[in-house]
Parts: C-alpha cells; structure tokens; sequence
C-alpha cells in the first residue's frame, strides 16, 4: 500500500534564465490544488485505476488563496539557482544550487501515512551534501488527519491537528540544520505585504532622522549662544580687572 498526493498547478508561469555558468529556473502559479487520494495498492496504480476512481469520488480540498482580489500573490512561487550566481546565499550553493520558495495563502489537509512515506519516496533523491533552500510560509494553514490503524477498536477517532503558519521561514544552509524563524523583508521572493511594510519602516526611519537633526540643530545653537556669552563676559571682566585669568 502507498499513500498518493498529486498536486495541480493552474495559471502557472515559468522563466528560465542563462548567463554563461549561471542558471536560474522560477516559476509562478496563483493555483495550487492538492488532491489526497489515501493510501491504494500499487498494482492499482500501476493499472491506472485507483487514481480514476478517486477522482470522480473524493472531493479536493483547494491549496490555493480566497477571493482574488485586483492583485493576487501567487499561491506558490518557486526559484531555483545554479552556478557562480548561487554562491552568494552560502559557498555550497555553488555547487549545489540554491531552492527558494514561498507558498502564501494556502490550505491543505495532509494524511499522516503521506508523511509516513515521504522518506521512501525520497531515499534514493538523498546525497552526500545538503541542498541549501528556503522555505517562506505566509497565512499557511495545514490540517494533518491521522489515518493509522487504531491499536483498540473502542478507542475515539483521533481529533485533526492544525499547524497555522504566517511569516514563518525554514532555512538550510551548508551545516545541514533546518532553522526556523520569523519571516523578514529580505528575500527576492517579496509579496506586496512585504514592501508596504518596508516601505512605511522607511518612511518611520527617515522621519526619525529629520527629527534627530532638527534637535542636533538646536543644541547645537544652543552651545554656539553660550560659547558667545561666555567670551561676552570674559571680555567685560577684563575690562575691570585685567589679571584676571579662568
């Protein structure tokens, strides 16, 4: 038995770009619809038809954002690196490539036997040295629904899990380490979201500046006004008592 996940794509867009050594590969798509056909036997597969029969039984459960509005940011937005170009997010990137990608908005609802499986699936796809990505999560919700054999007939169904995700970035750089932390304006995947944001931390950092030179300005005056009446009266005190010396 094998767990199928097929993922759909729709109003996708893809560019690639190559510059002697470099090569970069991005690709866009506003839709992304996953659809969880559970776990079948091979030999179903094989013949084509417990993929068929799923899809005229099961419904879809759609990865893709709400109501579109007058811009939409893409559901999925996928960047790949390779060549002297990658080697400015880490040194192995060079050699390797680097992957970014952003999901935003999106909603799915995962079985656990499909996570169970993925490191079979991905066994043979493993290599010596890790492959540098980056991973942004924005207004992400994933469902995960535990599809195991219950261990006592008597006990309950087992309640759904919700992992809710915004501005979440997991990172793997040459040490191998997945890290995750907050999401920050710095990627060359940016929503609109992210350059508003930017835009008004400027906008706050430039009316802070003015504000600190205007008051710089003033102490400054300030000083020039005391250094002068300070000469003033030295001047005067000179006058009635010229040996006198500060």
């Amino acid at each position: 038995m094998v767990s199928v996940l097929v993922l759909c794509l729709s109003r996708m867009g893809c560019l690639t770009e190559m510059r002697g050594e470099d090569i970069v590969v991005a690709l866009e798509a506003q839709e992304l619809l996953p659809k969880q056909h559970g776990n079948h036997k091979v030999t179903d597969l094989l013949a084509g038809l417990a993929l068929t029969q799923a899809g005229s039984s099961s419904p879809s459960a759609p990865l893709s954002p709400g109501p579109q509005s007058l811009y939409c940011p893409p559901a999925a937005a996928l960047r790949m690196e390779m060549g002297p170009c990658a080697g400015r997010h880490s040194p192995l990137s060079e050699s390797v490539g680097f992957m970014e990608m952003c999901l935003t908005g999106c909603k799915a609802e995962l079985l656990a036997s499909t996570l169970n499986t993925l490191g079979p699936f991905l066994e043979d796809e493993l290599s010596a040295d890790p492959q540098p990505m980056r991973l942004w999560l924005r207004d992400t919700a994933i469902t995960l629904k535990d599809d195991g054999p219950r261990v006592y007939p008597t006990a309950p169904q087992p309640v759904p899990v919700l992992f809710s995700l915004d501005g979440i970035v997991l990172e793997r750089l040459d040490d191998g380490i997945l890290s995750l932390r907050p999401a920050q304006s710095q990627s060359g995947i940016e929503t609109s979201g992210d350059k508003d944001r930017a835009g008004q931390s400027c906008f706050r950092a430039e009316e802070k500046n003015k504000s600190l030179e205007s008051r710089l300005a003033d102490v400054q005056s300030a000083l020039e006004k005391a250094l002068s009446d300070r000469e003033r009266l030295l001047q005067e005190v000179m006058k009635h008592n010229p040996s006198f010396t500060l």
